[in-house]
């Protein structure tokens, strides 16, 4: 699918984004296949020779190359609009020194 087609078929509104992250949570299992999920993602992270701060800056809004790419549009609104972000915000503020 290219940005246009994903661009046309994205939802237009924070709930249907934040209904898309549920549906996700719902289909991924439990937090032990979550955890085991998460650490496939940070090994392919590393293997291409990133890190997650690296990745976290580029998908939002620190890379020129990606800032209209459709799919990475989508996932930065879905991140945006979701429940989940206030929650990670909130854990980040309590953690740091």
């Amino acid at each position: 699918m290219d940005d246009a087609e994903l661009n046309n078929t994205q939802p237009e509104t924070g709930h249907d984004l934040r209904e898309h992250t549920e549906g996700r949570r719902a289909d991924a299992g439990g937090p032990e296949i979550v955890a085991s999920q998460v650490k496939s993602i940070l090994e392919y992270i590393d293997n291409v020779g990133l890190d997650l701060t690296i990745f976290l800056d580029a998908v939002c809004w620190g890379n020129d190359c990606l800032v209209a790419d459709g799919k990475v549009k989508y996932e930065r609104s879905a991140l945006m609009h979701s429940n989940e972000l206030p929650r990670m915000l909130e854990r980040w503020e309590k953690k740091s020194p």
